[in-house]
């Protein structure tokens, strides 16, 4: 999401420019400049905000918060983008009028593309768009508004499952990378942090004494004579003692 944000915004600029010069001249030329302003003035922002935040370093997971402000802006722009075609498509000349429509289509698409790994963010955004293209086709007199219907909710249904198979797919993706990833952490038998895990969070601890000025300790201990229980009571007994020992350490200290 943060590496298409600068690019989305960029479209949404450049498409608001498009209609303003598409109805240029026109009664609704100060309306549109009116309507266009607003995308032009949001889309900077969010541009300029994703821009530090592209440059910044990235966290290891997003908070829920950060979720719904990404839904709540994908609804607002959704919801502006869905009063094009209810504020203009009417009165608008023949031209003027394929651009309305390209444009609508166009933002349908890109927006189900870019929030396709987020579906309630997809939903959000692309179903304003929709309901505002439905109700100017409502509008409109003309034995062409039951095809045009037809056709959108054909492109919404097709859109949308495409967005969920899409989410679908990626989270999966995303659950088998995480159990991986904590799989090479863990120690097979104890399933406690290992040699590779221990070696990353003391690398970190290393870096954030040196670059915050902090301090940490480093706790070793040791189980005494335990060749002696694989010797004696052979391997199985071995591990199962390490179990037991995995499982006190884990109900005594927190899991951080």
């Amino acid at each position: 999401m943060l590496r298409s944000t600068l690019l989305g915004m960029a479209a949404n600029i450049l498409n608001a420019a498009t209609f303003v010069i598409a109805v240029w001249g026109s009664p609704d030329q100060t309306k549109a400049i009116l309507w266009a302003s607003v995308i032009i003035a949001a889309a900077g922002f969010v541009g300029l905000r994703a821009r530090s935040s592209f440059q910044s370093v990235k966290p290891r997971s997003v908070s829920r918060r950060t979720t719904q402000n990404l839904v709540r802006n994908a609804f607002l722009f959704g919801t502006w983008w869905g009063a094009l075609p209810v504020l203009f498509f009417g009165g608008a000349t023949s031209a003027a009028q394929v651009v309305i429509t390209c444009l609508s289509a166009g933002m349908i698409a890109g927006g189900a593309a870019s929030f396709s790994t987020i579906p309630i963010a997809a939903v959000a955004y692309t179903l304003p768009i929709f309901v505002g293209s439905a109700v100017a086709i409502v509008w409109l007199d003309g034995a062409v508004n039951v095809p045009v219907a037809i056709l959108m909710v054909s492109y919404a249904i097709t859109l949308f499952r495409a967005v969920l198979a899409h989410a679908s797919e990626f989270t999966r993706r995303c659950i088998l990378q995480a159990e991986s990833e904590n799989a090479i952490r863990r120690d097979v038998l104890t399933s406690l942090p290992n040699r590779f895990s221990f070696n990353e969070r003391l690398e970190n601890a290393l870096v954030d004494a040196k670059q915050f000025d902090q301090h940490f300790a480093l706790l070793l201990f040791d189980l005494n004579n335990f060749d002696e229980v694989n010797d004696r009571f052979g391997r199985a007994i071995g591990d199962a003692l390490l179990v037991e020992v995995a499982a006190r350490l884990r109900k005594s200290t927190r899991e951080s």
